[in-house]
């Protein structure tokens, strides 16, 4: 699974990754990835790029679901008590 950015990140010229805010007139950087683009696994983790949701989806499917809980105060279903209307007319 890829690394997806969620905002424009930029490569300085010493290899740092930089955010968009972090940039001013005198910085070099190059534009690594832009908002949604993605960046392989590999390349992600060498420059520090980690995401914790990734990380968050990982440890989930490492734990076994909880069973629901089940509510022991739930009302029995109740059987359809509406009246069908009759028909007006005579059947023959």
């Amino acid at each position: 699974m890829a690394y997806t950015s969620t905002e424009r990140l930029y490569l300085s010229k010493d290899g740092k990754v930089l955010r968009e805010h972090e940039l001013d007139e005198s910085t070099v950087a190059t534009l690594l990835v832009g908002e949604g683009g993605q960046l392989d696994d590999a390349r992600a983790k060498e420059l520090g790029l980690t995401s914790k949701a990734k990380a968050k989806a990982e440890e989930a499917k490492a734990e076994p679901e909880a069973a629901p809980e089940v509510d022991d105060k739930a009302q029995p279903r109740v059987a359809n008590k509406a009246v069908q209307p009759q028909s007006d007319k005579a059947v023959k």
